[in-house]
């Protein structure tokens, strides 16, 4: 399903289309309508006709060109036809019609979209609704969204959401001080997740750091100030490692940012894992490399097993650096092939930090096989008498708990 994110960027990509088409098409200049001024009967024509396009580009060309001439005299008609096809609508076809509809009366498109019934409908509407009205007015969406918010507690979550992005995409003051002193002040947490990709949109990363960094230095709240700072580290290190170190390295003495280097890694190695990996082991603060490079590696290989493969088939053996990928590894590899995961494990060569890998191997073997298991603990593998009891007990608890679930 497209994110908001994506479909923001494929409406702003339609525009565009939208006008090199119309250009191409008719040659119109910039004080020219679209297409001939069309009375009500013909709009809502054309409307139907736009709707039924198969292609969804044509289609949503198609849609903003007649929407462009809705106004109060046409609307009833439009609505009309949208009434007849909604069940079967999409998400893009009714965000056009409410940013072409808000133009003119807000209040009336907001109202319009708390009315639809239909379930893939119910809770988008009013969010899409409150977003384009918000991007024109944010106040006044505001205190729609209230009143909205009254009317249909269940769909609050989501009419504050989309008035919150449309203020966030608006550029208009005051945002912040909503956010963080309103009726969300307890919790504002979603509605700081709902502004900051729209912040990024409209302002870049370096924008994004900034806009997050004042409301991480003025949120009282433990979970916003994480969330703020997760969110801008993962986007900024996504597409702008160097804008984002600054940043990381400017809170990491904090307790919600402790995973900071962790979370700027995890997204640098997209595009330069070379680059992410070095400044992990020479920059990065040194007491969070282990568990960054235990759990960013531990992603690699769930989404890019190959290239988080070859990677540590690269790293060299005996270095207890790098003993945290060898043990996502050798976890990973556990049920398929212990005995090379008990390999991987040895790689660091340092019996203390290889016990906690040999462990979970083992725990892993012995549910699967505990004859052969049993026999590789008391010959092979070096573990203490009590580590080898544990490893017992929590295969056999597992294994209780999976047949009682």
């Amino acid at each position: 399903m497209m994110t908001g994110n994506t479909r923001m960027g494929a409406i702003a990509y339609m525009t565009s289309a939208l006008v090199a088409c119309v250009v191409a098409q008719f040659g119109c200049s910039e004080a020219e309508p679209t297409m001939a001024n069309l009375g009500p009967s013909e709009l809502a024509q054309e409307v139907r006709s736009a709707l039924a396009e198969p292609s969804y580009l044509d289609r949503n060309v198609r849609l903003a060109s007649a929407l462009a001439q809705l106004d109060s005299e046409n609307v009833d008609a439009v609505v009309e036809v949208y009434d007849e096809l909604l069940k079967g609508a999409r998400e893009a076809e009714l965000e056009v019609l409410f940013d072409a509809w808000t133009r003119f009366d807000a209040p009336a498109a907001f109202n319009y979209s708390l009315e639809i019934p239909y379930e893939n409908l119910v809770y988008f509407a009013p969010r899409a609704a409150s977003y384009a009205w918000a991007v024109k007015d944010p106040l006044a969406a505001l205190a729609g969204a209230q009143q909205g918010a009254l009317d249909f507690p269940q769909r609050a979550s989501m009419i504050y959401k989309g008035m919150i992005e449309g203020w966030a995409m608006s550029g208009e003051g005051g945002l912040e001080d909503y956010i963080l002193k309103g009726p969300a002040a307890d919790d504002p947490g979603q509605f700081i997740l709902a502004a900051q990709p729209k912040i990024y949109l409209r302002m870049g990363v370096e924008g994004l750091l900034e806009w997050s960094e004042e409301i991480i230095q003025n949120a009282t709240e433990y979970t916003a100030r994480m969330k703020t700072f997760r969110y801008a580290v993962r986007t900024a290190g996504f597409r702008d490692p160097a804008a984002a170190i600054p940043f990381v390295m400017r809170h990491y003495g904090e307790e919600y940012a402790k995973v900071g280097p962790r979370v700027l890694v995890d997204t640098w190695l997209h595009h330069d894992s070379e680059a992410a990996f070095a400044w992990l082991r020479t920059e990065a603060p040194e007491e969070s490399r282990e568990e960054a490079l235990k759990v960013v590696v531990g992603g690699w290989l769930t989404r890019d097993r190959q290239a988080a493969r070859s990677w540590i088939d690269a790293a060299p053996i005996g270095d207890p650096y790098y003993q945290p990928a060898f043990n996502s590894l050798a976890q990973r590899i556990a049920k398929r092939d212990p005995k090379e995961a008990v390999e991987w494990c040895n790689r660091g060569q340092t019996p203390e930090i290889n016990r906690t890998c040999l462990k979970q191997v083992a725990t892993t073997w012995y549910k699967k096989d505990p004859v052969a298991a049993g026999v590789w603990l008391e010959d092979e593998s070096g573990l203490p008498v009590e580590d080898m009891f544990e490893v017992r007990q929590r295969a056999r608890g597992m294994s209780t708990k999976r047949r009682t679930q």
